[in-house]
């Protein structure tokens, strides 16, 4: 069967000029096939704006639900990627599999962590090219985000909670609390390293693995 697709982005009243210039070159590459001779049947954009991205991620699954596409796309408005990412994500075929994006600080670190009992924030995973193309992990931002539609009905609302965690002495992000989510549910969470070594983080200036 050919996949559906909405195009998810939260974001604040603005975006991104590079963004938005990612986005472009996402939307004019739609029409390439992907493997096995499918195609991309469908793309629906949705934008949601506001300051409780919690709310915004709640809100944009529930509308893809309404429109019932096969899979979600999560583009946050500061990343830069390809315009193969949507199709490189689809090929994979998984349940939910995202970038490895690299956080907005200098030093910079990735956002995907291993499981590590000893340390209650994970063991970060770097994407280099000695890395497997597609890794299975614990936890990871929600940035770039495929995820297909099934998971929702595995994994109870509301999906993106903000917590406190009492060993980190910290909140938890709703990323992380999602990843979570998945994990209860039994649900695998992988990364593409080779798309995430293409992807930049848009601050001060565009954070990349280079600076990790």
């Amino acid at each position: 069967m050919n996949p559906s697709v909405m195009i998810a982005i939260p974001s604040g009243t603005d975006w991104k000029a590079d963004f938005g210039m990612s986005l472009a070159g996402l939307m004019a590459s739609l029409g390439r096939p992907l493997k096995n001779n499918k195609r991309i049947e469908v793309v629906r954009l949705w934008n949601t704006k506001g300051s409780i991205l919690s709310r915004s991620r709640q809100t944009l699954v529930q509308k893809a639900q309404e429109e019932g596409v096969s899979h979600m796309l999560f583009l946050d408005a500061d990343m830069t990627f390809p315009q193969w990412t949507l199709h490189r994500l689809l090929d994979l075929e998984l349940m939910c599999v995202a970038a490895n994006c690299a956080t907005k600080v200098l030093p910079s670190s990735p956002t995907a962590r291993y499981y590590d009992p000893m340390a209650a924030s994970g063991e970060p995973v770097h994407s280099t090219t000695d890395s497997p193309p597609v890794e299975e992990v614990w936890r990871v931002g929600t940035g770039v985000m495929l995820i297909n539609m099934k998971v929702f009905d595995k994994v109870p609302s509301p999906w993106f909670d903000i917590t406190w965690n009492e060993a980190l002495q910290d909140y938890t992000g709703e990323d992380w609390n999602f990843c979570k989510k998945l994990q209860d549910a039994g649900i695998p969470i992988h990364i593409d390293h080779v798309l995430s070594q293409h992807i930049g983080h848009v601050g001060s200036y565009t954070f990349t693995h280079n600076d990790v």
